[in-house]
């Protein structure tokens, strides 16, 4: 094999493992928070002082939350992973809650987990060094069971949401990305 032939046999094979984001906006494309919904306080901006990235903002206390129904349908035989960047931007945030929801059956949620941040207390100093990502791995058989448990079923819509946990009052997050991608 010559090196064009390696190169595009190589080039094929990771272009297949490349996994799709099934989030919409989930950079928060030029400090917007479209296609999201939030409770609390919330919203989306450019944060140019410390991390310059835009960020989405969530907080105050436990039981924030933003959600996104991606337009995505659960799909059968599938494993997803939400992979969630974010970092504390004030106060105490122990963990965010992540999880995959039904909006087809009034936003049931079909699997959740905690998911501890390194470095849960604002020091007063953000930094882009500080970005923690957080994830939420959900196999096809715990999700078919768990789908199945809901009274959802495959075609339903599949939804993210992302909720504070362990907070003191008025704590805040930024958000950096969101991601879902089928595994």
């Amino acid at each position: 094999l010559n090196a064009t032939v390696i190169a595009g046999l190589l080039a094929g094979s990771l272009g297949a493992q490349a996994q799709t984001n099934l989030v919409q906006n989930p950079t928060f494309a030029g400090g917007s928070f479209a296609s999201w919904n939030a409770n609390g306080s919330y919203g989306a901006y450019y944060e140019g002082t410390y991390v310059n990235s835009d960020v989405a903002y969530l907080g105050w206390y436990d039981g924030i939350a933003m959600w996104q129904d991606t337009g995505a349908t659960f799909q059968s035989g599938v494993s997803y992973e939400l992979a969630v960047t974010a970092q504390v931007s004030q106060g105490t945030i122990g963990d965010l809650t992540l999880s995959l929801q039904d909006p087809t059956i009034g936003w049931a949620v079909v699997a959740s987990g905690d998911a501890a941040f390194a470095n849960p207390t604002f020091s007063g100093a953000a930094s882009p060094s500080l970005w923690e990502t957080l994830t939420l791995n959900v196999t096809a058989s715990q999700l078919n069971s768990a789908l199945s448990s809901a009274g959802g079923s495959v075609g339903d819509h599949l939804a993210v949401g992302i909720a504070l946990l362990n907070t003191d009052s008025n704590a805040y997050a930024w958000i950096q990305s969101v991601s879902l991608v089928a595994t």
